[in-house]
C-alpha cells in the first residue's frame, strides 16, 4: 500500500531506485534474509565489497554470469588502474580521463553512456553570501559551458541548462539556453551590492572523475567577473558531514537523470530531505504538487514546464554540463548496457567472450 500526504498521480517514480515490494507484515528479521527480486542475489557482503550470485527464480528469463564480484576503490583513477592491469574486468564510471588512457588499447573498450551524470555547484540560497537570486543569475552567466565540457570532460559530454533531469521526455527544451555573459554578471553583483573584497570558498571532493577539476576551473573563469574563489577539496566523509546541505557553495553530482520530478521531490520542494541549496519557494512547492496531481498528461506537461521556469530562473543550482557516463572493460566482456544513470548496472545480459 502506498499512502501519500497530498494527491499523487506519479506512479512509477514511487516505485524507482530504491523502493522494493515486500509482503505485507515482513519483518526486519525476515528482510534480513531477502534474496531480492533482481537477476542476482547478495552471497557475501563486507566492507563494501561484495558477491552477487545468479538468482535462478528470476523472473526475467536467461542470466549468462554465474557471479559478479564488487569491489570498491578509494577513488575512479584507483579503479582505471586496476582494469588496466588486468586485475578487474570492468571499471564503471571511470571517467574521461581514463577513458582518454585506454583508447589506444586494443584489449580494453570504452563504453559511452550518454547524458549520465550531473555534477552541478550548489548555491545556498536560505542564507549567506548567494542567498540574493541575483548573485545567483550573475554566477550562471559567468560559468563558460563550452570550456567546461571541454575541458573538464574532454568532450565526453554535453552542455546543460541549469535545470536537473535533462533525460526527462519532459525536459523543458524551450527555456533559453544560458550563454556567458560577464558584463551582464558584473551589473547583477552591483546591484545586488556583492562583495567582491571577499574571497568566498568552493568546496568540492575528488570522488568521481572531473568533480575537483570542475571546481578549479569554474574559480579561473569566475575571476574575470571578479569573483574570487578558493577551492577546498574535502575527504568524502568530512564533505558529507561538515558541507553537504549545509554550504554555501559546494559541488555535487547525481548519477540519475531521468526525471525532473524526482529531482524536484529529492532536492528542490521545501521539505526534501537532500534539499542541497536549503531552497524555500512557495511558488515551486505550489506547483510541484500541481504537477504531481495532474494526470492528463498534456496538462501535466504544461505545469512541468512551469515548474522548470521557476528552478531555471531562482533555485541554488548551477548546472553547467552533463558528463557521458564512461565504462572501461576487457575486450572479452559482451553484452554491457549503454544507459545512463543505475541502468549501468543492468548486467542480465552480460556474458565473457
Amino acid at each position: 500500500m502506498l499512502v501519500s500526504d497530498y494527491a499523487n498521480a506519479e506512479l512509477p517514480p514511487l516505485t524507482r531506485l530504491t523502493t522494493f515490494v515486500l509482503k505485507k507484515g515482513t519483518s526486519d528479521k525476515e528482510l534480513a534474509k531477502a534474496p531480492g527480486t533482481g537477476p542476482f542475489k547478495l552471497d557475501r557482503y563486507r566492507a563494501g565489497n561484495a558477491r552477487l550470485v545468479r538468482n535462478d527464480q528470476w523472473y526475467g528469463g536467461t542470466v549468462y554470469l554465474d557471479a559478479i564480484e564488487v569491489t570498491m576503490f578509494e577513488t575512479p583513477q584507483a579503479m582505471a588502474n586496476a582494469l588496466l592491469a588486468g586485475q578487474i574486468d570492468v571499471a564503471s564510471n571511470a571517467g574521461a580521463v581514463a577513458a582518454r588512457t585506454a583508447k589506444s588499447r586494443k584489449d580494453v573498450q570504452v563504453v559511452r553512456r550518454p547524458d549520465d551524470m550531473s555534477m552541478p555547484l550548489v548555491m545556498r540560497t536560505a542564507d549567506g553570501p548567494f542567498a540574493d537570486a541575483r548573485v545567483r543569475e550573475a554566477m550562471r552567466l559567468v560559468v563558460d559551458r563550452e570550456a567546461m565540457v571541454k575541458q573538464v570532460l574532454s568532450g565526453y559530454g554535453t552542455v546543460a541548462n541549469d535545470i536537473m533531469g535533462t533525460g526527462d521526455p519532459g525536459y523543458a527544451k524551450d527555456v533559453p539556453q544560458r550563454e556567458r555573459d560577464l558584463a551582464e554578471a558584473e551589473r547583477l553583483l552591483s546591484e545586488a551590492k556583492f562583495d567582491l573584497s571577499k574571497t568566498y570558498e568552493l568546496v568540492t571532493t575528488e570522488d568521481i572523475s572531473g568533480l575537483a577539476e570542475s571546481a578549479t576551473l569554474f574559480a579561473s573563469q569566475a575571476r574575470e567577473a571578479g569573483i574570487k574563489i578558493k577551492v577546498v577539496k574535502q575527504e568524502s566523509g568530512a564533505f558529507y558531514e561538515k558541507t553537504w546541505l549545509k554550504g554555501d557553495l559546494y559541488t555535487t553530482y547525481w548519477g540519475t537523470n531521468d526525471s525532473v520530478v524526482f529531482f524536484a521531490s529529492k532536492t528542490l520542494v521545501s521539505e526534501a530531505g537532500q534539499n542541497e541549496a536549503g531552497f524555500a519557494d512557495k511558488k515551486f512547492d505550489a506547483t510541484y504538487r500541481k504537477v504531481i496531481a495532474t494526470a492528463d498528461p498534456k496538462a501535466r506537461a504544461e505545469v512541468l514546464k512551469e515548474l522548470q521556469r521557476i528552478e531555471y530562473d531562482r533555485s541554488g543550482y548551477l548546472l553547467w554540463g552533463m558528463a557521458d557516463g564512461i565504462d572501461l572493460a576487457a575486450s572479452k566482456v559482451r553484452g554491457l548496457p549503454e544507459l545512463a544513470g543505475y541502468g549501468r548496472v543492468q548486467l542480465e545480459n552480460v556474458w565473457l567472450g
